[in-house]
């Protein structure tokens, strides 16, 4: 039987390809104020643009620049 956690690890491997993005992920909490959400995705129109956010592991609030880089 496949599991709940399968079916959205599938459903993410291909959000960026239709031009969305995972909202909520996993680990980043602290930056979007919100826990993890497998189901929640947000459309950005640009397949190229959802990749980059995607494959960076970026949240959009880090890949717009909004939230400061405390890793330095």
């Amino acid at each position: 039987m496949i599991t709940e956690k399968e079916i959205f690890a599938e459903i993410h491997k291909r959000l960026a390809d239709c031009g969305f993005i995972l909202r909520y992920p996993e680990g980043k909490e602290d930056v979007t104020g919100y826990g993890y959400k497998p189901w929640h995705f947000r459309y950005i129109d640009s397949p190229e643009i959802a990749h980059e956010i995607m494959d960076s592991g970026l949240t959009p609030e880090e890949y717009l620049g909004a939230v400061p880089d405390t890793t330095e």
